[in-house]
């Protein structure tokens, strides 16, 4: 007779095969699982194997680490190995271990320049997710010799180029994820990638994309609208320019152009859906955004509203913006570059359901996360006087009664 342990387990594994307490992705895992060796996969959550082995490049870059440490959260909770390439020192991946067991997280050095490191990453991995994105160039104060030929007439300040960093790293990448047999390769990208767009940024997201399909014709590729969370440059953005430009907050043609915000944490369920079943979504692409539409002017007053800082929002022509963002995006991590004023005067939304072949959310059964339910957990830290200055009765003594 069995011990009275894995009775209990089997008994767990009967209830999880018939979708009892887990999500469409678990309820795959387990109905993948059962029937073999009895343990082998643990329950489909913590301190069990999913059997997806992760290589995830992007999570020490400067605007795609954002996503990355709510991806491998996703990724991690369900038992997923993960190897996060490295671009930096072995600080910047420490706060990513605990959303691992032990031994289910490696953060091994790479080069975007060198396919051998990328290889060395990939490692046994069965699934690669890129999700390198830079908001402005990286460069130095100091001209320097750059690749390929490293000659004087190669001088720059640019260490790494939009064009090099979201196309010719992409394309690399994908190309080795291809010679190691990789079954699944997710690409991300930005719903304005655009290969006529004024704005450099969103050309090479465009190109990138182009340049992965070439490469793995299979993967798939997701464009997210604007992402809002704890760590965003969306309405983190508006609060702090307050204090960046002394009070006066510049909205881009009047902040006229619209955009369709989407909850960070959305965008990582969704990867994480995908690597769980790639092959009902091979080369295609996901366009998700938020479940509503909003201007920049409201996205700027629904942030002060919340905030109570004192800001006067200022209608600044693109011209004069382009002006001001030249200067600063020489500065280390600018506040704004002449990329962002050209992407703040547009708009910024996903195509409504069934009006294109793009996928969304509505095919793997997420319901997006309104703004209003996230913001002002991370938003409130900006009222001057701290979170309760504004409870009545908290300052001067008196009691309220529920």
């Amino acid at each position: 007779r069995a011990h009275p342990q894995e009775d209990r387990m089997a008994g767990r594994w009967a209830l999880s095969a018939r979708g009892v307490g887990r999500t469409a992705s678990h309820q795959r895992l387990a109905q993948r699982n059962v029937g073999l060796r009895l343990g082998e996969y643990g329950q489909g959550l913590r301190s069990s194997v999913s059997g997806k082995h992760v290589a995830l490049f992007g999570a020490t870059h400067n605007e795609s680490c954002f996503l990355a440490r709510y991806l491998c959260a996703a990724l991690g909770k369900e038992g997923s190995r993960v190897r996060v390439g490295n671009h930096g020192c072995e600080l910047e991946t420490r706060h990513l271990k605990v959303c691992f067991d032990l031994g289910q997280f490696a953060a091994p050095f790479y080069s975007p320049r060198d396919a051998d490191s990328m290889r060395r990453v990939i490692g046994h991995s069965n699934i690669v997710i890129n999700a390198i994105a830079n908001y402005y160039e990286t460069g130095n104060a100091i001209p320097t010799r750059r690749p390929p030929d490293y000659s004087w007439r190669s001088l720059s300040t640019v260490n790494y180029s939009h064009d090099e960093a979201h196309c010719e790293v992409a394309r690399t990448l994908a190309r080795v994820a291809k010679e190691a047999g990789v079954e699944c390769f997710v690409h991300v990208s930005a719903s304005y990638a655009d290969l006529d767009s004024p704005s450099p940024l969103a050309r090479s997201k465009a190109k990138g994309e182009l340049a992965v399909l070439e490469e793995f014709p299979e993967a798939i590729i997701v464009r997210p609208t604007t992402m809002f969370g704890c760590e965003d440059r969306f309405l983190n953005w508006f609060a702090c320019s307050y204090l960046y430009f002394g009070g006066l907050v510049p909205l881009v043609e009047d902040g006229a152009a619209l955009v369709q915000p989407v909850y960070v944490q959305d965008v990582a369920d969704l990867i994480s859906e995908i690597v769980a079943d790639p092959d009902n979504f091979e080369g295609r692409t996901f366009v998700v955004g938020g479940p509503a539409e909003y201007t920049r002017r409201e996205m700027a007053e629904f942030v002060f509203d919340v905030t109570k800082q004192p800001a006067w929002l200022v209608d600044c022509p693109t011209v004069l913006a382009k002006a001001v963002a030249s200067v600063i995006e020489f500065l280390p991590e600018p506040h704004i570059t002449n990329d962002d004023v050209v992407l703040h005067g547009v708009d910024a939304v996903a195509p409504a359901a069934g009006t294109s072949d793009y996928l969304g959310f509505d095919h793997v059964d997420i319901t997006p996360t309104p703004i209003e339910k996230i913001a002002f957990s991370y938003l409130h830290r900006f009222r001057k006087g701290g979170h309760f200055v504004l409870a009545k009765g908290y300052h001067d003594g008196v009691i309220n009664k529920v």
